[in-house]
């Protein structure tokens, strides 16, 4: 089954599902699994050790399938910089950005032609990602694990 949407076009996938960023279990065998079945799957970049793991992961991923997949980053949780730089290195698929600004990140990102997806927490926030150049923002709420935000989306 494939459904066409904006997002499945943009992200070169087959169904609009966006695997979220679990710490600690977003590794590349959920991500490989997540995207082998048509969604976006993602590796959590900032519970891994350093950049050289990271790109471990990605490209244990490649091995596993030949599908898109992202790496998610919480910003605010450590310095992600040489992160950052490995997921573009390594030209991942998309890159999500959570939990804080995404301005010192996401002109390379967006310069580079990866699609830059922004969590956030209400609507200032949202209109700041779209100003950096989003692909695409996601409203998320205290059902969201409340990284980012306390108010619930209901």
């Amino acid at each position: 089954m494939t459904m066409r949407t904006r997002i499945t076009e943009l992200l070169h996938i087959r169904l609009p599902i966006i695997q979220g960023g679990l710490a600690y279990i977003a590794r590349a065998p959920l991500a490989a699994r997540v995207s082998a079945a048509g969604g976006l799957g993602q590796i959590t970049a900032t519970t891994l050790e350093d950049g050289e793991e990271l790109r471990g992961e990605i490209r244990k991923v490649r091995e596993m399938t030949d599908k898109p997949f992202g790496v998610n980053f919480a910003i605010g949780h450590r310095p992600i910089d040489d992160l950052v730089e490995v997921a573009l290195e390594e030209r991942v698929s998309a890159i999500s950005l959570t939990g804080g600004n995404p301005k010192p990140y996401a002109p390379r990102i967006v310069d580079q032609g990866i699609p830059l997806i922004v969590l956030t927490a209400g609507v200032r926030a949202a209109k700041n990602a779209e100003r950096l150049g989003a692909s695409i923002v996601v409203a998320v709420g205290a059902e969201g694990g409340g990284h980012i935000g306390r108010d619930d989306t209901g």
